[in-house]
């Protein structure tokens, strides 16, 4: 395979540092400027940033980092987000993206990083083609809230808290099936690395989602992949690739397979995926519950394509 990347550079006027003062969240966000919530964590000045403390806001939201880049959208982060990841949600860090993808929403690795992981990718496949990209933490939302659509990019640290019923965990983070590859997720001492080859865009578009109680809520987010495109999950313990999963999109199927294995480098407790891929990427994107979606679309957890409205990675 070959393919040339295109790379597009771009400089934005950064808005002089604002100082730390006493806003609510409320008040930040009417300024229209970016702003950054710390909700019951403690705050710290960002360059550029409107700084604001919450012990909590009025969806259920505790412990995180908010950050907005219009006054509009909100992107959750963890708590343990750096100054530069928040700035980067705030619209106000620009890096080198390959085209398609927006500028500053580019999930690709660094060239010295893609080099290093490299370094693991069996002789024996080919490399041609494929990047190195970090997964998506971020999946959709899909509810309603006084009978209008409220949707919402939420993180996977984060879980729907509710007034009049129990906590919904976050799937992503919880369930063994999304939470780690297949046959991993109660093992330990493994990495996961994922590359992508990419021969065109991946379509997206907006259309109503289906939820857990059978109903149907408009907004959501889809995307498609085009022929041709393969994606690739690198498993290594200790440096050493233990085996390299494929996926690849031909005639709009998707036909999934194992193009490496070496047990003899695999951690203590791994005995193989240990069921059909199908059965979980078949649902990537749906609704096992109301609220919070598995990651992913078209088969595909841990690549989100950049969307209009969509978060930052």
């Amino acid at each position: 395979m070959t393919y040339f990347f295109l790379f597009a550079s771009v400089v934005l006027a950064q808005p002089p540092n604002i100082p730390l003062k006493e806003w609510s969240y409320t008040e930040a966000m009417k300024t229209g400027k970016p702003v950054v919530c710390f909700v019951g964590v403690a705050p710290r000045d960002i360059a550029g940033v409107i700084v604001c403390q919450e012990f909590g806001l009025n969806d259920g939201t505790r412990n995180a980092i908010v950050v907005s880049r219009d006054g509009k959208r909100g992107y959750w982060l963890s708590v343990n987000a750096t100054d530069a990841e928040i700035r980067r949600a705030a619209g106000l860090a620009v890096s080198r993206a390959a085209i398609p993808f927006a500028v500053d929403d580019s999930p690709w690795l660094s060239v010295g990083e893609q080099a290093k992981v490299l370094r693991m990718w069996p002789k024996t496949v080919d490399w041609s083609g494929f990047r190195f990209y970090r997964p998506t933490q971020y999946s959709q939302r899909i509810a309603v809230t006084n009978n209008s659509p409220t949707n919402a990019w939420y993180h996977v640290t984060r879980d729907d808290v509710w007034s009049n019923a129990p906590t919904s965990f976050n799937p992503n983070r919880v369930d063994e099936r999304w939470r780690a590859p297949g046959g991993l997720a109660n093992v330990k001492g493994w990495e996961s690395f994922t590359a992508a080859y990419l021969p065109a865009e991946p379509r997206t578009w907006v259309q109503a989602l289906p939820i857990a109680n059978g109903g149907m809520i408009p907004g959501g987010k889809r995307w498609a992949f085009a022929d041709g495109t393969v994606f690739a999950d690198l498993l290594t313990k200790d440096g050493q690739a233990f085996e390299l999963r494929l996926r690849e999109k031909d005639a709009g199927k998707w036909n999934s397979f194992v193009a490496y294995r070496n047990r003899a480098n695999a951690p203590a407790g791994y005995h193989g995926v240990g069921r059909k891929c199908a059965e979980c990427h078949d649902k990537a994107g749906d609704s096992e519950q109301y609220g919070i979606t598995t990651r992913g679309s078209d088969t595909v957890f841990s690549f989100l394509p950049a969307l209009q409205g969509g978060p930052v990675q």
